[in-house]
């Protein structure tokens, strides 16, 4: 569900209006970091200069950046978003060459490691899962599962097996081996790892500490032998 809501909402961009934030509530939002990281801070913090100097802070610099005129601040916003949009794709790019070359190895083990994954979408010709380690996105298609024909219920939230009724949902925590990778289509496909179904899962709830059993610990311990005074 909320990987579903995160893909309905728009994707931030910046713009020369106060518009506030959807997510915190503001109706007046700035994003920007100090010390500067990135253009958009620059233009920010130049703002702020402007603003000192003009109220006559004795803080403020001595030569001031030129105040941006509203037009210039429109066509900046649009300039940075999509520049930044463009580095975080060449950085999921990049991140994916990597995960790419690494499962091309697993394709040549002999004993094929399972992965625990989570399924994310279901179409009418596969599973869409993200792996739960590396982040990876793959898909497995139906046409792989041979013990029966899968079929989308109504909502499209689960793939439900016609003669044997087993489901996979939405969410869903399964194992999985890598079958397929494509470099050129930038794509891995994956296959159940039906042997695996024993293999521990591991969930936020596997992280928390649990107390120590002092009993069993003690059991395990040999008497302690007692010396004479």
């Amino acid at each position: 569900l909320k990987v579903q809501f995160l893909r309905s909402l728009k994707q931030a961009c910046y713009r020369a209006s106060s518009d506030g934030h959807y997510g915190l509530y503001k109706e007046h939002y700035a994003h920007f970091t100090s010390p500067i990281r990135r253009y958009s801070d620059l233009i920010i913090h130049r703002i702020f200069d402007n603003y000192l100097v003009k109220h006559g802070f004795d803080t403020a610099i001595k030569s001031p950046h030129p105040s941006y005129s509203q037009g210039q601040l429109e066509s900046l916003a649009q300039h940075v978003s999509i520049t930044e949009q463009n580095s975080t794709e060449a950085e999921r790019e990049s991140v994916k060459i990597k995960l790419l070359e690494l499962f091309e190895r697993e394709l040549s083990k002999k004993v094929k490691t399972a992965f625990a994954a989570v399924i994310t979408d279901i179409r009418n010709y596969g599973m869409f899962i993200e792996l739960k380690e590396s982040m990876a996105f793959g898909l497995i298609p139906f046409s792989i599962l041979k013990d029966d024909i899968y079929n989308l219920n109504g909502p499209g939230t689960a793939a439900i097996g016609r003669r044997s009724g087993r489901s996979f949902t939405i969410g869903q925590i399964i194992h999985v081996y890598v079958s397929k990778v494509d470099r050129f289509k930038r794509q891995i496909d994956f296959e159940l790892a039906e042997d695996a179904i024993n293999l521990p899962v591991y969930t936020e709830r596997s992280f928390k500490k649990t107390p120590k059993d002092s009993s069993k610990k003690d059991s395990k311990r040999p008497p302690r032998k007692h010396r004479n005074k």
